[in-house]
């Protein structure tokens, strides 16, 4: 059975670390992740694979049985993911003022040259594509 996902899933830290590998590795047995976790958190297998597991049954991961293994595989793409973030973020924090947030994290932080380079680029990009046909 396929969970059909939406933007508006939200993952807690925990999910952030599994998901991260599996984006990464996909598909990927819970061992794998296990072992790419297991060193900065200290998660237990049965922690990695219960969070595994939540993960499948929120629609974020799909889950297939290969030789008594089981292998999982992102239905939630990290855009996905990072935009239901920010959009949570901008309502909680700023009260859906996404100008406010914006302009929060710019001024708030030290932006490099080229990073700020990189900010105007894209702008300009958005304006070429909203005065285009």
């Amino acid at each position: 059975m396929e969970v059909q996902t939406t933007v508006a899933m939200r993952l807690s830290a925990t999910e952030w670390t599994v998901m991260n590998v599996v984006w990464e590795e996909q598909p990927v047995s819970s061992r794998d992740v296990h072992d790419r976790v297991a060193d900065g958190t200290g998660w237990a297998f049965d922690t990695v694979r219960t969070i595994l597991n939540r993960l499948a049954k929120k629609g974020a991961l799909k889950s297939e049985v290969r030789g008594g293994t089981a292998y999982f595989t992102s239905l939630l793409s990290r855009e996905e993911a990072r935009q239901s973030a920010l959009s949570w973020i901008a309502e909680k924090a700023f009260g859906g003022a996404r100008e406010a947030m914006m302009q929060f994290l710019v001024s708030r932080h030290d932006l490099s040259p080229a990073e700020r380079e990189t900010l105007q680029k894209l702008l300009a990009e958005l304006d070429n594509e909203e005065s285009e046909p």
